[in-house]
């Protein structure tokens, strides 16, 4: 892909929790935007824990390192929480995705990326696994047990009987998230690489 610098590199996009050290300047935040070219930050939470005053820090810095900070309160996750409620939730819950990709990975503000793209959520399993496995099947076109095995790692995943955070509907979205609603070739830096913290 292409970067707005015009110059052709691989977008790479990183993923991971909250980080709670931000401010701090041996901080994996401080490196991934100093060292890992970072210059775009999402965070997908928008739950109940309190987060919030971790995350108007991290904004702050994000700022003061030239990197760009989008809060993203959409709240797709709870329409497909629920085995009652998903098939009838599933497509509105795809739509918000798609767009949450598209308008802040894909081509934040409406342009090709500065640099490279961080994004999270509270832990780093449902919301972060369930973005980061759609752009590993749709858009790396990577083969479903990777994108599986990836999950379950990320949720600490055991076994059936050890499951951890593991939330088989997360899964199963992944699995049958339409990739049409994903617009790389709208954007002139289509992600090549995939990195989780």
């Amino acid at each position: 892909g292409y970067l707005e610098d015009g110059k052709k590199k691989p977008l790479v996009i990183y993923r991971s929790g909250v980080m709670t050290d931000a401010e701090n300047a041996a901080s994996c935040f401080q490196d991934l935007l100093r060292v890992g070219g970072v210059r775009h930050v999402v965070n997908l939470y928008s739950g109940h824990m309190p987060f919030y005053q971790f995350i108007d820090k991290e904004a702050a810095v994000a700022r003061r390192m030239n990197a760009s900070h989008k809060n993203v309160r959409a709240r797709w996750r709870e329409l497909v929480k629920r085995p009652a409620d998903f098939d009838k939730n599933k497509e509105a819950a795809m739509k918000v995705i798609g767009r949450i990709i598209n308008e802040e990975i894909l081509r934040p503000g409406g342009k090709a990326p500065r640099g490279n793209v961080y994004f999270h959520c509270g832990g780093g399993m449902h919301r972060s696994g369930m973005v980061y496995g759609i752009l590993q099947r749709c858009i790396n076109g990577a083969p479903k047990a990777e994108v599986e095995r990836d999950y379950n790692r990320h949720t600490g995943y055991v076994s059936a009987a050890e499951k951890g955070g593991f939330e088989a509907l997360n899964l199963r979205f992944i699995e049958e998230f339409d990739c049409a609603l994903l617009q790389p070739n709208a954007s002139s830096a289509v992600p090549t690489s995939l990195t989780s913290l």
